[in-house]
């Protein structure tokens, strides 16, 4: 669930449900020189161990899958803009290695 609160009293301006959680702080900006606000999130779930492609193939489980989106901000209605990264079939983010110190 994605919302936009009116900072100075707190009320809730607008709500809107997403395809996948909202685990992240949004971004608020302008996407062009003239263009409105926008709120831009990442949507996804969190990393965790994953299973082996065989047995997520058995089991029908899918890798954890993820998206930025952007919406307006006055309103939450989607912009059109969006990004879907491929898949991520790892236990640790981009970066981080075994050993761990």
């Amino acid at each position: 669930l994605l919302s936009a609160f009116n900072i100075t009293n707190g009320e809730v301006l607008w709500r809107r449900p997403q395809a996948m959680g909202t685990n992240n702080a949004p971004s608020v900006g302008k996407l062009s020189s003239d263009g409105p606000l926008s709120v831009v999130i990442a949507l996804g779930h969190h990393v965790s161990l994953p299973l082996p492609d065989t047995v997520a193939d058995i089991m029908g489980v899918l890798a954890p899958s993820s998206a930025l989106i952007a919406v307006d901000a006055a309103t939450g209605e989607p912009t059109g803009w969006g990004w879907a990264p491929p898949p991520y079939r790892h236990a640790l983010m981009e970066g981080d290695t075994f050993p761990l110190h």
